[in-house]
């Protein structure tokens, strides 16, 4: 049709819906009944999940690309176009904006203060957030559980707000160690 009728687009848009609806469910029950298939098989668990997202094992290697009406082949020669392409678009779009010497503040109605206002921490804070972390026995780079951290938040309370306050004071934290 080339002029539908308001009546006929929304048959369209309600048919259309209907079988998107349909679709999705389909998709979903089919990719339940693969998990239930794959259960205690991570191999096929991950195939499954390599499918959903449309993953492929293999990339399809680039073996022609044109450039200046010239065809080439050699993966060096397409390498050096994609770089030499990549190393220069920032600078190929800025050559195309307008530089008409305007200033980014003309276009700003009411610009922000630069400045922000962290308020000093306190135990009940701390142990309120400590609290709020799923324990977990896995650590992070500092070796130390969330577990192990629920159970000794009361003893080192003190100091981690002492350090809290004074890295937000001063705007220095404490560097990672290893």
């Amino acid at each position: 049709m080339k002029k539908p009728s308001p009546e006929s687009i929304g048959k369209y848009k309600k048919y259309r819906n209907k079988l998107t609806s349909i679709i999705r469910c389909s998709r979903k029950l089919f990719y339940s009944k693969q998990f239930e298939k794959a259960k205690g098989n991570m191999s096929s668990t991950w195939k499954v999940v390599k499918n959903i997202l449309c993953k492929r094992d293999k990339s399809k290697v680039l073996e022609k690309i044109v450039s200046e009406n010239k065809d080439l082949t050699s993966a060096e020669d397409i390498a050096n176009v994609f770089n030499i392409y990549f190393a220069n678009v920032g600078e190929n779009q800025a050559k195309k904006i307008n530089g008409d010497g305007t200033n980014y503040r003309n276009y700003l109605h009411d610009p922000s203060i630069p400045s922000i206002f962290l308020k000093q921490t306190d135990c009940v804070e701390i142990i309120n957030l400590v609290s709020s972390l799923k324990a977990s026995h896995s650590c992070g780079h500092d070796e130390i559980s969330t577990a192990l951290l629920k159970q000794i938040i009361h003893s080192i309370v003190t100091p981690i707000v002492h350090i809290c306050n004074i890295s937000l004071f001063t705007g220095v934290f404490p560097p990672f160690l290893n």
